[in-house]
């Protein structure tokens, strides 16, 4: 039998002393900086070596880490199927830092005898996240939560102020019809105010009104009063909407936007998938915790090429909402089939992926041998880290 500690560290070097150097063959680490040195005079492997080990021979895996990453090193084992482990800290001892009783260590070299130690520690593991869940459940219920304060509710009261004074311009310069919106709408509903950890308002216009505040803010900036630069983003809900805007504004785009202006007709922008959370961003392969979801696409395949295609014809860019890593290969491809290389340059209308979120090396690989454009957004890393894992793994 092979005695190894998982962790080289301050609790790793505890564990050692406790279950004893004659009693243990390796340690195992996941920092490669540790992995193939000798520390204490024992052999640090690597995390592959050891499912190795375990292949032919009966292992005594010792967690000798703390709790955190003791819940980190379990999950990554148990994504292997491997359930056959205890941590230091819940066997007996380990806290007077005295040496493991012989009669126990007995016990832990066969897997019926570690069974006692690891059901104590998934017991442990329960009944904390139970604690966690609990607290959850008394200071987080999201109808009850206090509303923001300090700089967070200057912010939002900063907002309100902003957009009254937004509203009251449109009002008196180009009336159109407004309504809250998104989260707005559920901080109304729900705390009848600003969602507690919210710091902006939602609000949406017609359709037809969309085109009545292009039409204004052309003209606003046309006579110089505009101090900002600012792009026109275009989206259509069918390909009959697209060819009429491309056949009237976008045809005479020069004369209605003159060089230089700050205020420019920008892109084409489409929406292929929806998010990671709502699990609508469509993957390559299944949702790990919902095997039936594949996400949910704006469109075909078919339509969102004819989309790309007509784009391109007419010279304009294409910005595509893109998030699973099956959306983000769908539309690699769709932008290939419509480039003209200009120069001997790909992509010369530099179409690009918005958010660009769930990729492998190869298709990192495969935007870059297109010369695609990669506009990926940092402010959702802090959310969706916490569930890539559990999703996609």
């Amino acid at each position: 039998m092979y005695t190894v500690i998982f962790g080289c560290g301050n609790v790793g070097m505890q564990t050692l002393k406790f279950i004893g150097e004659d009693r243990v063959d390796f340690f195992c680490d996941n920092n490669l900086e540790f992995v193939g040195k000798f520390v204490a005079n024992k052999e640090v492997i690597s995390y592959k070596r050891l499912l190795d080990l375990l292949k032919k021979n009966n292992v005594l895996i010792v967690l000798g880490v703390n709790g955190y990453n003791a819940e980190k090193i379990s999950d990554q084992l148990e994504n292997d199927n491997i359930y056959d482990f205890v941590v230091s800290k819940s066997l007996p001892g380990f806290s007077h830092n005295s040496r493991l009783d012989e009669a126990v260590f007995e016990k832990l070299k066969n897997e019926a005898g570690r069974y006692e130690f690891i059901i104590k520690y998934l017991r442990k593991r329960v009944m904390d996240e139970k604690k966690e869940i609990n607290y959850l459940k008394r200071h987080a219920d999201i109808h009850k939560m206090s509303p923001a304060e300090g700089r967070l509710r200057e912010k939002q009261l900063s907002c309100v102020k902003r957009t009254a004074e937004v509203l009251d311009f449109l009002k008196e310069n180009c009336p159109v019809s407004c309504w809250i919106t998104g989260g707005t709408l559920i901080g109304k509903m729900r705390h009848d105010g600003f969602i507690p950890w919210d710091d902006d308002i939602d609000f949406g216009i017609m359709r037809n009104d969309v085109y009545k505040l292009i039409e204004f803010f052309r003209k606003y900036y046309a006579e110089g009063k505009g101090k900002l630069r600012y792009r026109h983003q275009v989206c259509f809900v069918s390909l009959e909407e697209m060819e009429e805007f491309i056949e009237t504004e976008y045809k005479v785009r020069e004369e209605l936007y003159p060089e230089g202006s700050l205020l420019t007709l920008g892109p084409l922008k489409i929406f292929k998938d929806g998010s990671l959370g709502a699990r609508t961003a469509i993957l390559r392969g299944i949702y790990k915790d919902d095997p039936d979801a594949r996400g949910t696409a704006w469109a075909d395949k078919e339509t969102i090429q004819k989309f790309c295609d007509r784009a391109t014809e007419a010279g304009m860019q294409v910005v595509v909402h893109a998030i699973g890593d099956g959306a983000i290969d769908e539309m690699i491809d769709a932008f290939a089939n419509t480039f003209r290389e200009a120069d001997g340059v790909k992509n010369p209308l530099r179409h690009e992926l918005i958010h660009c979120q769930i990729t492998d090396r190869e298709l990192l690989e495969k935007i870059r041998d297109n010369n695609i454009l990669v506009s990926y957004q940092p402010c959702f890393l802090d959310y969706d880290m916490m569930i890539v894992n559990r999703l996609c793994g």
